[in-house]
C-alpha cells in the first residue's frame, strides 16, 4: 500500500519517496492531466501518463505496486 502526503502545488508525493505525482499544464490554470513517476535504482521513471485526475494516478501507482509485489 501506498500512502500519500498532502499535495503542494498539484504535486503529490509519496511518505516512501518513491512515487511522484506531476501535473501537466498546457497553457492553463488547471492540470489537463497527471504524470506518475517513480524510483527505479535511484532514477526518475514515468509510470503512468496522461491521468485524468490526482486519484486515477494514485490508482494507477497502486496497481502497479500490487502487481511488482505479486512477483
Amino acid at each position: 500500500m501506498i500512502r500519500w502526503k498532502r499535495a503542494k502545488d498539484d504535486y503529490v508525493e509519496s511518505y516512501c519517496g518513491n512515487w511522484w505525482v506531476t501535473p501537466n499544464y498546457w497553457g492553463c490554470t488547471r492540470p489537463q492531466s497527471y504524470t506518475l513517476m517513480r524510483k527505479v535504482d535511484g532514477h526518475w521513471k514515468i509510470s503512468d501518463r496522461d491521468c485524468a485526475t490526482q486519484r486515477e494516478t494514485k490508482e494507477s501507482a497502486a496497481y502497479i505496486f500490487a502487481k511488482e509485489k505479486a512477483r
